[in-house]
């Protein structure tokens, strides 16, 4: 069985939420949060939102950073 897997996350906008979300305004971290990363994990694997199994939460993750990000505005509407 493999050890790691590398994942590159390579968009061109990526927002990765910080954990207080209110508002219209959302802030954005510099890289990916650990929960993303298994929200990511277990959404290629097929299961649905918060409804994954204990395994996922114990996945060890570590972020390599090649360029540093450039934050940008970007508006929604709903």
């Amino acid at each position: 069985m493999t050890d790691s897997v590398y994942l590159r996350l390579a968009g061109p906008l990526q927002s990765w939420a910080k954990p207080a979300v209110s508002g219209n305004y959302i802030n954005t971290q510099m890289i990916p949060t650990e929960s993303a990363l298994q929200g990511l994990v277990a959404g290629a694997l097929g299961y649905p939102r918060g409804r994954w199994p204990k395994w996922i939460s114990s996945i060890d993750f570590a972020v390599r950073e090649d360029h540093r990000p450039q934050i940008v505005d970007d508006f929604h509407t709903i």
